[in-house]
């Protein structure tokens, strides 16, 4: 996808510059994608450890789609707003809360029955019976899940959006 970027030369120092893809034209590429993410799409659930070269290649017949699957999702880091593998799940746990155990045994959030986030000393006054705790455990796994779960854009479209882009950047090269 980045072949299609236009290149810029970058300025590093007072004396070297060096060719970079131009990322300012994300705006109008977002605005050209737009059109086409509102009602033509259909929902996925991501497989533990499916790429997005994957997912392009399950949808489109191809790999190279996979920018198309990243922008009709909103993704923008493989490493924050793609979901973890189950072993790399596990790693950023234990880097993050220390282990296991403490992400297991710290309550993290506390909930009213409205599902309102309160604080500890308010939830203990709660008299109500349908309040409940998120321990940082359960937070982080249903974030994980929520990642899971994208929208694919249709066939006919993502080759509409990659002409579509290829005009866009034709014209930022002018």
């Amino acid at each position: 996808m980045f072949n299609l970027y236009p290149r810029i030369n970058y300025k590093v120092d007072s004396y070297d510059t060096i060719k970079c893809i131009d990322i300012n034209v994300s705006a109008k590429i977002k605005d050209a994608f737009a059109k086409y993410n509102s009602t033509s799409t259909r929902p996925y659930r991501i497989i533990d450890g499916e790429p997005p070269d994957m997912v392009s290649y399950k949808f489109y017949g191809t790999p190279k789609y996979a920018h198309i699957i990243m922008m009709t999702n909103n993704i923008y880091s493989l490493y924050d707003d793609w979901p973890k593998t189950t072993i790399a799940f596990k790693k950023y746990i234990i880097e993050k809360y220390g282990s296991l155990y403490n992400a297991v045994n710290t309550d993290l959030y506390f909930y009213t029955g409205e599902k309102l986030i309160v604080s500890q000393e308010s939830y203990l006054e709660l008299t109500d019976t349908k309040k409940y705790k998120e321990t940082a455990l359960e937070y982080e796994q249903r974030r994980n899940s929520e990642k899971s779960r994208i929208n694919i854009l249709e066939y006919k479209y993502a080759l509409r959006y990659e002409s579509g882009l290829r005009d866009i950047f034709d014209g930022v090269a002018q």
